[in-house]
């Protein structure tokens, strides 16, 4: 995938995310490899799967989430 294609990638999932930043989707990303690498998962595969699963779910929602629960 090109530098490109994911950013329009990206624009896409989040259309419907008015609270979900850029900056906070990589904050919740880095969080996320920092807990897979404290509890040695060695399959980084698993990670990305996670982000994309998440990506996806906050595409379909169009639920605003507090940055509290986030």
């Amino acid at each position: 995938m090109t530098q490109s294609e994911y950013k329009s990638q990206f624009k896409a999932l989040l259309t419907n995310q008015v609270k979900i930043t850029r900056q906070l989707r990589a904050a919740v990303i880095d969080w996320l490899f920092e807990v897979g690498t404290k509890i040695n998962i060695e399959d980084k595969q698993v990670l990305f799967q996670a982000v994309y699963l998440m990506d996806k779910f906050y595409s379909e929602s169009n639920t605003s989430h507090p940055s509290k629960d986030l």
